[in-house]
């Protein structure tokens, strides 16, 4: 067959790209174009799909998809994606559109479990592979259609309409996962932090309610201040709706955030706020908790590390930047307070400061 595209075929294919471009909704742009590429390329089954290339196990973050049937699908998706042997190539950086026939010995593909178990019995012995995406994020987004034997392989015209469809492709698979990276950054998907029991995240919609929290998923803090922390953390986001009413959204991050000091019994937290437009007149709040003792100790660990104090050094230090004297530390660490004092004046001699009130000095140089 001639792989030169008479006029007909061409504005056939104008007017598939023109699609591709009218939908704000890119899953239902691409399904529309594979539905619709069927009147140029003969096809049974076609997919585009995005996966994050993070080792030898695939998973599809999307799979969008025609005609596959729900059985080869699920076998795909659940048994085969890791040994489908057209991924590697597709994850390549530069831009590729392939035949199988062109890439793999046929002989050789046959012999192979991947093809037996699915490309043969799912009719899909021919097929047309590419990538319309490969990033530094690690995101790949590929696209593929497939054919039985009775139908024949691939022609070089109908190779030659993916090529041409590619550009097309590329530009909506960007515009997909920067809506997709857009989103997990402001959504913050939770589930990933349930297992940090040293930081608090707490999702709020413009009207001040949660949508989502991990403050009551783990042993972060004690279960009965978590009334109070909402409220204190509503009071914030808040102040920070007023600040930014006044001065606007402002494209500088830091503008569009609050930062506070929360004491709840005994225990004492670090609160940052941060205002995340999400469009049309849309806000959420992502407040971000943090135990201040926590991190005042991971600061002092820097300084124990850094002027190689010694391990009951150490000790006295904490006690002496909570506030106790000397009296109390010697309570708390069963020592006399001459030993205390001495260990202090060893460590702001390792410090090269005079004195207590320098040491915050020295935590913040780092």
């Amino acid at each position: 067959m001639d792989s030169i595209l008479n006029s007909k075929e061409l504005f056939a294919l104008n007017q598939l790209f023109a699609g591709l471009h009218e939908s704000e909704d890119y899953q239902q742009a691409f399904t529309k174009f594979l539905e619709e590429l069927k009147e140029l390329v003969k096809f049974q089954k076609g997919d585009v799909y995005f996966y994050k290339n993070e080792g030898k196990h695939i998973n599809f973050e999307d799979f969008i998809f025609v005609d596959w049937g729900e059985d080869y699908l699920d076998k795909y998706l659940n048994a085969y994606a890791d040994i489908d042997d057209a991924l590697p190539i597709v994850s390549l950086k530069q831009p590729v559109m392939f035949r199988s026939s062109d890439v793999f010995i046929p002989d050789e593909r046959m012999k192979t479990k991947y093809y037996n178990e699915l490309l043969f019995p799912a009719g899909m012995e021919h097929s047309i592979e590419g990538n319309i995406y490969v990033g530094d994020d690690g995101y790949v987004a590929g696209i593929g259609i497939h054919r039985p034997d009775e139908l024949g392989d691939f022609s070089q015209k109908e190779l030659e309409i993916m090529k041409l469809s590619r550009p097309h492709l590329v530009n909506v698979a960007r515009k997909f996962i920067n809506t997709r990276t857009e989103i997990d950054s402001r959504a913050w998907s939770l589930a990933a932090l349930y297992d940090f029991d040293q930081m608090g995240i707490c999702i709020f919609d413009k009207k001040y309610n949660i949508e989502d929290s991990n403050l009551n998923k783990n042993d972060f803090m004690n279960h009965e201040y978590i009334g109070e922390m909402n409220r204190s953390l509503v009071t914030l986001c808040k102040s920070l709706n007023e600040k930014i009413k006044e001065n606007g959204y402002s494209d500088v991050v830091e503008n569009n955030k609050v930062h506070s000091r929360i004491t709840i019994g005994s225990a004492h937290y670090f609160a940052e706020i941060l205002c995340k437009n999400m469009g049309e007149n849309d806000f959420k709040y992502i407040a971000t908790v943090y135990d201040s003792n926590i991190i005042f100790d991971r600061l002092l660990l820097d300084v124990k590390d850094r002027y190689s104090l010694t391990e009951r050094e150490f000790d006295i230090l904490k006690c002496a930047m909570r506030g106790k004297n000397n009296t109390e530390i010697s309570k708390t660490l069963f020592i006399s307070v001459p030993t205390v004092k001495k260990h202090l004046t060893n460590i702001y001699q390792k410090m090269g400061i005079e004195g207590k009130h320098q040491v915050l000095g020295i935590i913040m140089e780092k």
